[in-house]
């Protein structure tokens, strides 16, 4: 299983090998977190404030800060996940191949903070490719349009 999404801190482990066996290209990646005042995280009074959006590969359901919805199909080897985060309009939304699935979460209207993209595994040994646009995108960037505002199943 691989999550993808976007989080507010971010974790110094290496992913990655040689034999890329799954392959995300995202603007950002799919599932993002964010935190406020993590200055003040160890007090025990904090006000600190987190959220989080992925898009699971085993059972296709979105993630936002906690809650898990059905939202697209499953993935796996070879596919191709694209994560969209438009600060305009506050949604994130993903694609397959491609293919637009609709939007999977929306921004807290008092966001702030800064978001890292973050992948995570529930094996050992699985690694992924991923484009922060550095490389030509296999699939042409996505614009928000009507289309996008509408989730498909």
């Amino acid at each position: 299983m691989i999550g993808v999404g976007y989080c507010t801190k971010q974790n110094d482990k290496e992913v990655g090998d040689k034999n890329v066996k799954k392959y995300i290209y995202d603007t950002l990646m799919p599932g993002q977190e964010y935190k406020e005042n993590e200055k003040n995280e160890n007090k025990e009074n904090k006000e600190n404030k987190s959220w989080e959006c992925g898009y699971h590969g085993d059972d296709g359901y979105s993630f936002c800060s906690g809650s898990g919805e059905a939202y697209g199909p499953t993935y796996t080897t070879g596919d191709i996940i694209g994560c969209y985060l438009n600060f305009l309009k506050k949604i994130v939304f993903y694609t397959k191949n491609g293919v637009n699935l609709g939007i999977a979460c929306h921004l807290p209207d008092d966001f702030k903070g800064i978001i890292y993209p973050c992948v995570g595994f529930r094996s050992q040994g699985v690694s992924v490719k991923v484009n922060f646009g550095r490389e030509t995108f296999k699939y042409s960037a996505m614009t928000l349009n009507n289309n996008i505002l509408t989730r498909r199943k």
